[in-house]
């Protein structure tokens, strides 16, 4: 089994936006819309992992209900920790993206 992590619960700071950029739209889509719709199209992904900050959760599961959403934690680092963790028992190869 193959999982893919997508990491989405940065703040974007860099930025300086109210939105952190997966949650910005390119052409009437999220940008995390285009790495997710990659990934569900994949003969090499069993399995998604969406690591959101808190806020963006419900919002997520909404709009991707088949989808494993999760919270993510305070770095990047811990956040991939939390998605490795949630993968299957199965998961033999890991993705993070």
């Amino acid at each position: 089994m193959n999982s893919a992590i997508i990491l989405a619960a940065g703040k974007s700071s860099r930025m300086k936006k109210d939105i952190p950029k997966p949650y910005l739209k390119i052409n009437g889509r999220l940008i995390i819309d285009y790495s997710i719709t990659i990934f569900e199209n994949s003969n090499y992904i069993d399995d998604i992992i969406l690591v959101v900050s808190k806020e963006y959760i419900s919002k997520m599961k909404d709009n991707y209900p088949h989808i494993k959403i999760i919270e993510g934690g305070n770095s990047r680092k811990e956040s991939a920790f939390i998605g490795l963790k949630s993968c299957n028992p199965k998961t033999q190869n890991v993705l993070i993206h």
